[in-house]
């Protein structure tokens, strides 16, 4: 490694990117940001000098451990999450800003309406890394409801991969990369990070963070390729994938071949998640939500509503007056909450009760936390009003 990487990274840029970043963590370090904040310039002068003395050293960066955490799923097991410590999310940040430009214009064009998660943002030295993420999965959906207007598709195929981003594995990842013609010094910077937080193990990346975002967008770019090139009529978001076909026939051939493609990337397909519906079924089953919140924004005019349940982030912007902001989402949650419990509106609506600081909702969390932890737990309960 040269003594020239310190110089090829935008320290200050990271840092106010993962100060914003941090506040939809799984687990948000109060303490740990607020420092950032105090003492940015300290912590970045801190970093620049432990890569430094890496370098001088001819050693790899030797980052603190990962804080390993368990967060519910909905069958009851645990997905494994990490936090990495301040310091290095910031070098990591920093590492996957140096090449983001380069990924991003090598994935699928924006107007072409395959891949709609994790766009990096078109302003320069932007501290939201991506444009409007959480507008870009109602694009993703609205864009759903229009090809099921359509009367050239009768079938949907419906699937996502199994422990996404915990397989991700780092060698086809940083082939990936340089396949892009990143800057080599800071794909391997990028390799060996990721293998010293996994003490070496080769696959797996810290979940829920923007440069993470940033690396599994990219890392299904050989199956969208193909795809596309087959005039498939395909849409992705991270490992969420829909594929929208003339017959069933052609559907299980799509499966088949989406399953082909991602096992030499080291990945599988999640069965429970896989199914393949009549066109009609797959449209009335992610209408109604779509229709509830437009519902939602026509009852003010001023009102716009994004949420991403990917990035667990929700915006209300523009709203005049608290109470009215907060009558649309009683509405929404009083029809979730009803038997059986629509898991995609609830989710929605604890989302917007945290974001608007209102602890409407505790007492159904409480209630429902032995059937619902991953919901009650990570989406609201966590937050200040609990």
């Amino acid at each position: 490694m040269s003594s020239s990487l310190v110089d090829k990274l935008n320290f200050e840029l990271a840092a106010e990117q993962v100060i914003i970043d941090s506040s939809t963590d799984s687990i948000i370090d109060k303490l740990g940001i607020e420092i950032l904040k105090e003492f940015k310039i300290e912590i970045i002068e801190h970093l620049k000098g432990k890569i430094v003395a890496s370098e001088s050293k001819k050693i790899e960066y030797d980052p603190l451990p990962l804080e390993r955490i368990d967060i519910p799923k909905k069958d009851f097991t645990f997905r494994h999450g990490s936090v990495p410590e301040i310091i290095d999310r910031i070098y990591y940040q920093a590492l996957c800003n140096a090449i983001a430009l380069k990924v991003d214009s090598n994935l699928t064009r924006i107007e072409d309406k395959v891949l709609f998660s994790y766009r990096l943002s078109d302003k320069k030295n932007d501290e939201y890394m991506f444009i409007e993420s959480s507008k870009a999965y109602n694009d993703f959906i609205s864009y759903q409801n229009l090809l099921c207007e359509s009367n050239d598709y009768q079938y949907v195929l419906e699937t996502d991969i199994a422990d996404y981003f915990e397989r991700i594995y780092h060698h086809n990842l940083i082939q990936l990369l340089e396949g892009f013609d990143c800057d080599y010094e800071i794909v391997e910077a990028i390799a060996k990070l990721l293998r010293k937080w996994n003490e070496g193990v080769s696959y797996g990346i810290p979940q829920s963070l923007w440069p993470s975002y940033l690396l599994g967008n990219s890392f299904l770019h050989e199956l969208d390729i193909a795809m596309i090139r087959d005039d498939i009529k395909y849409v992705r978001y991270v490992d969420d994938i829909r594929v929208f076909c003339k017959s069933k026939e052609i559907a299980k051939r799509e499966l088949m071949r989406i399953d082909q493609i991602i096992r030499p990337l080291g990945l599988n397909l999640q069965p429970s998640k896989t199914n393949i519906y009549e066109k009609k079924a797959f449209c009335d089953r992610i209408r109604p939500f779509s229709n509830k919140l437009e519902e939602l924004k026509q009852q003010y005019d001023k009102m716009e509503l994004n949420f991403d349940p990917y990035f667990n982030e929700f915006e209300l912007m523009q709203i005049p007056e608290q109470d009215i902001e907060i009558k649309g989402l009683n509405d929404l949650f009083d029809s979730a909450t009803n038997y059986p419990i629509n898991e995609q509106e609830l989710k929605f609506c604890l989302n917007g009760f945290s974001y608007t600081q209102q602890p409407n909702a505790i007492p159904f969390c409480l209630l429902t936390l032995s059937d619902l932890p991953h919901l009650s737990v990570m989406n609201y309960l966590t937050v200040d009003n609990k």
